[in-house]
């Protein structure tokens, strides 16, 4: 029986269906008829830890922000942690969708539940209740993760956390090994400057990179005159991202579309529901079929998936061109000096080519070299 217990809840996620515990989930509460509804103080918290996320700041850093301005968490304490904000922005539910069967029981008596690491099928709903963050930037907070995981980094635990103190803090990576940059000060009092350095270098020496140090003062002159350089030249580079706007994103290679995607999932989910009732008439599982048909939803639906997110970054990348394109029409003349939230707002990364040389990779995929000096 609890075979076809179980068929019944899996049925009831490939449907659809779905029951979300809003106990400690920050930013939600249940209404009388047990839907969930957003509480508006605890959604701009939510808001407010995206935004700081996609501007450069670091998980322990937008922790520790919370903890000093006396942000209650989700669970009702005043202690924040880097893990806690990490799980809001992985969460799928402040988009308004929801993962199904994260966790499953393997003891249908003692009730108990483990995580699922596909051992069991996970079943993704889109629009299952009010979203607080948008999809662009959920999946522009995820794109953030995978970059910020593919900037290699050195330490003497073989590990590198990203770090986001200061403007530069996990933009700058070395062209000649790929590590990160760290900042370090040299000489004292008046003689005291700052230097950004290869990690690879600073810990394994010459033989591992032999990129030299770049100084700090130098890389904010170099952004202020890439930055007029794009300024100055704004009629070229608008006309550029109008004609190109997708440039250096992958292409859709999804067939069929999502309306395509949405009816054939319909279609498998009606034959889910013939194959659940068929066997609670007949008092047993046939297992297989519902292996099969099971198997085929879930193709649907990482199609789906995926297809949802290559739509979702072009979104994100046409939301970035038309803030950068503002910024360019409204800019009378250039800067005149660093501006570290103009940086972390355009600046995707920042690639050392040498001492004197680096490339400016703003997030609409305009590139800008310039010399150090």
């Amino acid at each position: 029986m609890s075979q076809i217990t179980k068929m019944g809840i899996s049925y009831r996620f490939q449907e659809g269906k779905v029951l979300v515990n809003h106990n400690k989930f920050l930013g939600y509460t249940k209404d009388d008829q047990g839907q969930l509804v957003i509480v508006p103080e605890e959604a701009e918290v939510v808001r407010r830890i995206y935004r700081e996320f996609l501007n450069g700041k670091s998980p322990y850093k937008i922790a520790a922000d919370l903890q000093r301005d006396g942000i209650i968490t989700g669970s009702g304490g005043s202690r924040w942690y880097d893990s806690t904000v990490i799980g809001i922005l992985k969460n799928e539910k402040y988009q308004g969708d929801a993962l199904l069967q994260k966790t499953y029981t393997v003891d249908f008596l003692s009730k108990k539940r483990v995580n699922n690491n596909g051992h069991a099928a996970q079943y993704y709903v889109e629009e299952s209740h009010p979203a607080i963050i948008s999809k662009e930037e959920f999946a522009a907070a995820q794109a953030e993760f995978q970059r910020r995981s593919n900037m290699r980094g050195y330490s003497r635990t073989g590990k590198s956390a990203y770090t986001s103190e200061y403007a530069f803090s996990g933009k700058l990576y070395c062209q000649k090994c790929g590590s990160k940059f760290r900042r370090s000060a040299w000489g004292t009092g008046k003689n005291k400057k700052y230097v950004w350095i290869c990690i690879n270098h600073q810990i394994n020496g010459n033989s591992a990179c032999d990129q030299k140090s770049v100084k700090e003062k130098d890389l904010e002159k170099a952004f202020v005159r890439a930055m007029n350089w794009v300024i100055n030249r704004k009629e070229i580079y608008l006309e550029e991202l109008s004609r190109d706007i997708y440039h250096g994103l992958e292409p859709i290679a999804e067939e069929y579309t999502m309306e395509e995607l949405y009816a054939r999932l319909e279609n498998l989910q009606e034959k889910m529901k013939g194959l659940v009732k068929r066997s609670i008439k007949a008092g047993n599982v046939d297992e297989n079929g519902h292996s099969v048909l099971g198997a085929e939803i879930e193709k649907v639906q990482n199609r789906m998936k995926k297809l949802k997110e290559q739509i979702t970054e072009r979104s994100m990348r046409q939301k970035r061109v038309e803030e950068f394109r503002e910024f360019l029409v409204l800019q009378e003349g250039g800067i005149d000096r660093f501006d570290d939230v103009l940086f972390r707002r355009f600046v995707d990364s920042v690639e050392v080519q040498s001492m004197v040389e680096v490339a400016f990779l703003f997030k609409v995929g305009v590139e800008v070299r310039e010399v150090l000096g």
